[in-house]
């Protein structure tokens, strides 16, 4: 329990800090783009792994829905983990974020 209780302490105040600095914003989609950039988690081994285990899946006596689904999840779960790379040179690009991206 108290394990719990320590886990909505951390979720009250990352929401707090959260929304202080969103309030201001005016779109909903620049408040959805802070916290992603915010607390996306980038790992790009879980990635593989998720990548390789979504092609590898089969159906097998699964429904069409429920296999579906479990793609969905594991879609997701990629997206998550997934940085946002953005390259911000003004001129020609002079940073590597471009070869990444490629």
């Amino acid at each position: 329990m108290a394990t719990l209780q320590q886990h909505d302490c951390i979720l009250d105040r990352t929401l707090c800090f959260s929304s202080q600095s969103i309030l201001w914003m005016d779109k909903v989609e620049d408040i959805w783009r802070d916290l992603k950039s915010r607390y996306s988690q980038g790992d790009l081994l879980r990635i593989f792994d998720l990548q390789h285990e979504a092609s590898s899946m089969k159906q097998g006596n699964l429904s069409v829905t429920e296999f579906f689904t479990k793609l969905c999840v594991i879609w997701d779960e990629i997206e998550n983990f997934r940085l946002d790379l953005v390259c911000t040179c003004v001129a020609k690009c002079s940073c590597s974020v471009l070869g990444i991206i490629s």
